[in-house]
């Protein structure tokens, strides 16, 4: 099993700093310098599609420095379930992997959305998420196609979230403004919908009486 066609290796050689010294290779150790290895697909002539230079080492080294910031994504993700992983069943880790992706995308969705303005807590680890959001004790209650969200009023969550009592907060930035309402089709049950924030409350139906 050869490299792939089109995969090339990019070899860097840097000063090891005193935190590196002591992880360094015996190869390292011996030449007295740091080695940093990126396998590229990016053509090295062609480069990306409109993109002038791409091709440049300097370019491509760039390039996945910025792309670093998955391995922060992996150990997210190993926080959130993926690190209790193996187990002796095959369906058991193939059903693990899927919940935790999914918590992740979760997490990540809820971080993009509901905590766009909160930047110190959208960037915390997920212990924090958990022990501040995730872990809230609330009660969800409905009252005249009203839905009330009633939080405790020493939680250490966002400045900014609503008084116990109050309308949970509006997750879509103001740009987007509030997503559209959702229409009902015919014959659907509407007894058990209701809109997610009391202010815009769906009006009651009249019920029409018969006259004899």
């Amino acid at each position: 099993m050869g490299r792939p066609e089109g995969m090339r290796l990019i070899v860097g050689q840097v000063k090891p700093s005193r935190r590196d010294a002591k992880k360094l290779t015996a190869f390292e150790q011996r030449t007295g310098w740091h080695y940093q290895i990126v396998a590229t697909n990016v053509p090295a002539r062609q480069g990306l599609s409109r993109a002038l230079g791409s091709g440049q080492v300097w370019f491509v080294d760039a390039l996945y420095r910025d792309h670093a910031e998955v391995e922060d994504r992996v150990k997210a993700i190993k926080r959130v379930g993926l690190g209790l992983l193996p187990s002796t069943s095959w369906q058991l880790n193939a059903a693990w992997v899927l919940a935790a992706t999914l918590a992740a995308d979760l997490d990540a969705w809820t971080r993009l959305l509901l905590l766009h303005d909160e930047p110190a807590l959208a960037a915390a680890e997920p212990e924090t998420i958990r022990r501040k959001l995730y872990h809230l004790p609330a009660r969800l209650t409905t009252h005249a196609r009203r839905r009330t969200l009633h939080l405790d009023r020493t939680w250490p969550g966002p400045t900014r979230s609503p008084r116990p009592g109050g309308a949970p907060p509006n997750c879509w930035p103001a740009p987007y403004g509030r997503p559209p309402p959702r229409r009902h089709r015919r014959g659907e049950n509407r007894s058990t919908l209701g809109p997610v924030e009391p202010d815009a409350a769906t009006p009651a139906r009249r019920s029409s009486t018969a006259r004899s």
